[in-house]
Order: C-alpha cells, then sequence, then structure tokens
C-alpha cells in the first residue's frame, strides 16, 4: 500500500513539473502554425503540436491518476461522433506507425454514430490502446482500429495488432494497477495505460475485452452502451437530461482544438446544455440536425469548411437565419472583423480571452433571442381574422394567401413549392394566378412578403433585419430593392415615417 503510494505522489509530481515546459512549446508552435508559407512546414508543425497535445494528455492523465484511484472522477458528456473523432486520432499515429513500416488499418461499419461521452477520457483510452499497439508490434505488422456498432450490443472499439500476445497466466491481471508483463517489461512503461482504460470505460457503462494468443497479437476491444440513433441525432439524449435540464438552450461549440471545446464546454454546461464539433463540416451536420440556439465557433479550422463558410452556410436556412453565432478568433485585424459583420455574426470575441465575458455574452445573445421569438408569437396571435369567403376564386386566393403566409419566413418557399403543396400544374397555376390578381405566382408572393413586411415595420417592434428574415429574404440588397419598388422607399425610410 506505501509502495503504491510514493509511486502516485512520483507520477503526480513529476507530471506538474513537466506542465510548464509543455506550455512554452505549444504555445509558439501554435504561433508558428499561424505564420507558416509552406502547406509542408505547416503540416510538419502541425504533428509538433498534435503530439504536444497528446503528451499533455498524458500528463492530465498522470496528475488525475489518484482521484481515478479514489473513484472521484465524474464524467464530463459531449455529443461527439464518435467515427471522425475515432479516425482523427487514428490519423495522429500515421507517422509512427510509418517509421516502423506497420500496416496501419482504420475500419468502421457505419458511417456517422453521435454518441454522448467525456472526450478527454475516450481519448486517452483509444491512445493508450494504440500506443501499446505499435510499441508491441514489430516492423511489418500491422495494427488495427475498428469499429462496430448495432442496436442489440451498442457500440464495439476494437485495436488489434501483430504484435508479441500476452501470456496466458498473464491475462488476468493485465488490466491491474502498476502491473507489468514479465515478457514486455524492457518495452518501458508506467503499468497504468490499461487501468485506466478499464477504469474509464466502467465510467461509461462499459466493459473491456481482452483476446490475446501469445507470439500472434492482441486485441483489445472497448464495448459502449449507445442510447443515440445513429442516424437521426434529434432524438440523442444528453447525459442526465432531466425535465429541467432539456428546458435549456442548446449551445454548439465548433472548434478543432479538443482542449477548447473541453474548457469551453464544461464551464457552459453548468448552465446550458452542450453539444460539439471539431470542424466545420461536423458542425454543419450538428447544426442542421439538433437546431441549437446558439453557436461558438473558431474561424481557423481544417478542411474545406472553416468557421466563415460554415457561418454562411448556416445562414442560408431560414431555421438558422437568425440563429446567434459566436465567433472566437486569434486573428485581431479589421478585415476578420468586417468578414463577420458580413457573414451575420452577432458576436466576435478574439482569444484568449476571458470565460466569463464569453458567458455574459451567451447569456445576453439567448435572452435577446428569446425575446425576439416572443414578439413573433405575440404578432401571430394578433393576426386579423380572415374574411368570409363566397365564390370559388375567392376561396382559392384565400387558400394561395394562407399557404404564403405560413411559409412566410421561409426564404426558400418559391412557386414549385406552392405548386406541389397547392397540387396544381405549374402551368395552370400561372395562369389562375394572372387571370384573378393579374400577377405571376411568384410576384404575388414577392408582394405578399412585402406588404407583411411594411405591416410589420410599421409596428416598430423589429428591426429591418429581423422583419427581412421573418418575410423570407435571405438578402438584404434584395429585400431593400423589392420594397422600394413597392413603396418607393427604403425599408429603414418607411420605419422611420411610419
Amino acid at each position: 500500500m506505501q509502495l503504491s503510494k510514493l509511486k502516485i505522489d512520483f507520477f503526480t509530481d513529476i507530471s506538474h513539473e513537466l506542465k510548464t515546459p509543455l506550455s512554452l512549446i505549444l504555445a509558439p508552435v501554435s504561433k508558428l502554425i499561424m505564420e507558416a508559407k509552406t502547406p509542408q512546414l505547416k503540416k510538419d508543425l502541425r504533428m509538433i503540436e498534435q503530439n504536444a497535445l497528446l503528451l499533455n494528455t498524458l500528463i492530465n492523465q498522470a496528475l488525475n491518476f489518484q482521484s481515478v484511484d479514489e473513484n472521484r472522477q465524474s464524467l464530463i458528456r459531449s455529443t461527439v461522433e464518435i467515427v471522425k473523432f475515432a479516425k482523427r486520432i487514428f490519423d495522429s499515429w500515421t507517422t509512427v506507425f510509418s517509421e516502423k513500416q506497420i500496416d496501419a488499418r482504420f475500419t468502421s461499419n457505419i458511417e456517422k454514430l453521435y454518441v454522448d461521452f467525456d472526450i478527454l477520457k475516450i481519448e486517452s483510452v483509444l491512445n493508450n490502446l494504440l500506443s501499446n499497439a505499435c510499441k508491441y508490434t514489430k516492423e511489418g505488422g500491422f495494427v488495427e482500429l475498428s469499429l462496430f456498432y448495432n442496436e442489440v450490443s451498442g457500440l464495439e472499439i476494437s485495436v488489434s495488432d501483430s504484435g508479441t500476445g500476452i501470456l496466458t497466466s498473464e491475462v488476468p491481471y493485465i488490466f491491474d494497477r502498476f502491473f507489468q508483463s514479465k515478457k514486455t517489461r524492457e518495452k518501458g512503461g508506467t503499468g497504468i495505460g490499461l487501468y485506466l482504460v478499464k477504469n474509464f470505460i466502467e465510467l461509461h457503462g462499459g466493459n473491456v475485452r481482452l483476446n490475446s494468443t501469445e507470439n500472434s497479437g492482441s486485441t483489445f476491444t472497448v464495448c459502449l452502451p449507445v442510447t443515440t440513433d445513429d442516424i437521426d441525432v434529434e432524438n440523442n439524449d444528453m447525459q442526465n437530461d432531466t425535465a429541467e435540464n432539456k428546458d435549456r438552450p442548446l449551445i454548439l461549440v465548433v472548434d478543432d482544438n479538443h482542449q477548447m471545446v473541453e474548457f469551453v464546454s464544461q464551464f457552459l454546461k453548468k448552465y446550458y446544455r452542450v453539444a460539439t464539433a471539431y470542424d466545420g463540416k461536423s458542425g454543419l451536420d450538428i447544426c442542421m440536425k439538433m437546431t441549437p440556439d446558439l453557436i461558438i465557433a473558431d474561424v481557423m479550422m481544417p478542411g474545406r469548411i472553416n468557421g466563415f463558410e460554415m457561418c454562411r452556410q448556416i445562414r442560408k436556412h431560414t431555421p438558422f437565419s437568425a440563429t446567434p453565432i459566436i465567433l472566437l478568433t486569434a486573428k485581431n485585424d479589421a478585415e476578420t472583423e468586417r468578414e463577420s459583420v458580413e457573414t451575420g455574426i452577432e458576436c466576435f470575441i478574439t482569444k484568449p480571452f476571458d470565460i466569463h465575458l464569453l458567458l455574459s455574452r451567451v447569456r445576453q445573445l439567448i435572452d435577446k433571442q428569446r425575446q425576439v421569438e416572443e414578439k413573433i408569437r405575440m404578432e401571430k396571435l394578433s393576426k386579423p381574422v380572415e374574411p368570409e369567403v363566397v365564390s370559388v376564386n375567392e376561396k382559392f386566393l384565400t387558400k394561395i394567401s394562407k399557404i404564403i403566409e405560413d411559409k412566410m419566413d421561409d426564404h426558400d418557399f418559391n412557386v414549385n413549392t406552392l405548386s406541389t403543396i397547392t397540387g396544381i400544374d405549374n402551368r395552370q397555376l400561372y395562369r389562375k394566378m394572372k387571370q384573378l390578381t393579374g400577377k405571376s405566382p411568384g410576384e404575388y408572393i414577392k408582394s405578399i412578403r412585402i406588404k407583411k413586411a411594411a405591416m410589420l415595420l410599421s409596428q416598430k417592434k423589429f428591426s429591418v433585419a429581423e422583419v427581412m428574415y421573418m418575410t423570407g429574404f435571405a438578402n438584404h440588397s434584395y429585400f431593400s430593392k423589392c420594397f422600394q419598388e413597392e413603396f418607393a422607399k427604403t425599408p429603414k425610410q418607411f420605419m422611420e415615417e411610419a
């Protein structure tokens, strides 16, 4: 018992001392990545940063070891797309595998699966298993990370290798604290990696299996219970979602830096529900499926869809045209700020930032959004009662007008959509509308929208931008042009003179 405590104290002390020099590595590397002129240099610096972050994870693991041993650990869950998450971790080992001429394989029977788990702990589990697989596999061998999901057994993550295997007599002890195999002791290690794997997975309600043959390799299989739907994440229940928690606004945090995501998420979870993503494409996918109340995104992210592009695509979809967005960026310049404004982003915060300031901005934007939604609901309740109609033509026009009213805030609503809803052929609809109103269906839709906009502006309850989105326009200049054609005034002039 005394020996175990001495070992724990040693791990804790040495890990604490490593924190400062590691910080002094990460900070300048991050700066150099931003200034890198060539793709190859940026790639090399990214690899340095990635491995420094891995080292940081291992240090945190050692610092938390005593609390793990005393079962004081808790889970900080986030909703994460597990396939991309696992692939990113696997890819970080590519260079190491290549140097040992190891055949690295990644397989999955699913394209996407959103799961609630503690990011740092599952990241530690996968890195520990891949580290062992690499360490005990000879040159020319293979290491495989595979994901298998079905509704009965849940999610299974397996790490297989063609390494030295484990002695049958040692299998029962492999997950014990500080245990090291006699056969592999010369490889080095601490004897805590697999102990932490088992502990972290059991904290998630799962288990770990081992299948090993001496001199033929090993397969570690992590089994995690999954309560989410592997396609539709709208039914995904977050951890400890009581009725009260489900009423909390949902915040989507998107950043390619896992530590930044974990830091922001952990802080915001005291007050809100939080979903996370690590690149623009995943952020866009989660946004479309989970409909967050507010989005926090980084500007610089890997892949074709960076922070700005993700926000532009989000703004194209009517349900998110007014969703508040906070943009985080290390670039504090006028050009980035200008692009933020043009993209329709409500708040622009430069890194490093005060987390309490971020929380204040989140609260401010959420409260403002609730006030706007309340105004919209009140406005809908105050709609005048439809007049009684007597003729077939009047009934037809009333039906058409009601459809347009119902789809008022949908900027994708057009003549084809109207034709589909009414079941009337486009040509026939055109002839009928021209005959009754003297306008084409498209002109009639625009006319109804502009008149609705004028009514809302005259009430002086909403800004011009809010009215624009409420009446189905997605472009400021086009909205202003159409309004001036109808009333010979800009929307702002009309509201001021009303």
